[in-house]
C-alpha cells in the first residue's frame, strides 16, 4: 500500500513540535482562580458527618478496610482470580435462590407459545412429518414401476393405494 504510514520511510515522517497539546497543562488554568485544596474539601465532609454524630461507625468502617487490605496483601494474582471467582459464583448462587418464585402461568404461557409455533411451522411447510415407517408396516405388497422419462434421482415417491389395502385404523 502506498499509504501505509507503517512502512514509510522514518525520515519523511512529520516531526512533533514542542507545541503542547490540549491534554497536556501548563501551570495553572486559564480562569487563573486558585483550586481549593483537597483539604479544606475533606474538612468541609468531615464536619458534616460530625454533626451527625456517627464518627463511630466511619472509624468502624476504616478498620474493615485496613483489615481486608491487609489480609489480601500477600495474595498472589492466581489467589486472587480464584477469590474473585468464587465471590461471583457466590452472588450468581444467591441471586438463583432469591428469584425461586414459580409462577405456573408462565409456564403455561411457554407452552402454548411452542404449539402456536409449531403448528404454525407446520401449516407454512416448515416441519414434515416422516410417516414411512407407520406405512411400511400396512403395506403387504408392493409394486415397483420405473419411468424412463427421468433419469436422475428421485426426490419424492409416489405411493398408490389399492382398495384392497385395508386400514388399521377403524372398522371396514
Amino acid at each position: 500500500m502506498a499509504g501505509d504510514s507503517f512502512l514509510s520511510d522514518p525520515s519523511r515522517k512529520r516531526k512533533r513540535s514542542n507545541k503542547t497539546t490540549s491534554t497536556v497543562r501548563q501551570g495553572k488554568s486559564k480562569s487563573g482562580g486558585a483550586r481549593p485544596s483537597s483539604n479544606q474539601h475533606d474538612e468541609e465532609i468531615s464536619s458534616g458527618s460530625d454533626s451527625d454524630g456517627g464518627k463511630g461507625n466511619e472509624e468502624e468502617y476504616d478498620e474493615e478496610n485496613v483489615s481486608s487490605d491487609e489480609e489480601f496483601a500477600q495474595e498472589n494474582a492466581a489467589d486472587k482470580r480464584r477469590r474473585l471467582a468464587k465471590q461471583y459464583l457466590d452472588n450468581l448462587k444467591n441471586d438463583d435462590f432469591a428469584d425461586d418464585d414459580f409462577d405456573a402461568q408462565d409456564m403455561d404461557d411457554d407452552i402454548v407459545s411452542r404449539r402456536l409455533q409449531m403448528d404454525v411451522a407446520e401449516d407454512k411447510g416448515f416441519i414434515y412429518k416422516f410417516i414411512g415407517d407407520k406405512v411400511l408396516s400396512q403395506i403387504d405388497d408392493c409394486q415397483a414401476s420405473k419411468n424412463k422419462a427421468y433419469q436422475r434421482w428421485a426426490s419424492i415417491l409416489p405411493i398408490k393405494f389399492q382398495s384392497t389395502i385395508k386400514s388399521s385404523l377403524g372398522p371396514n
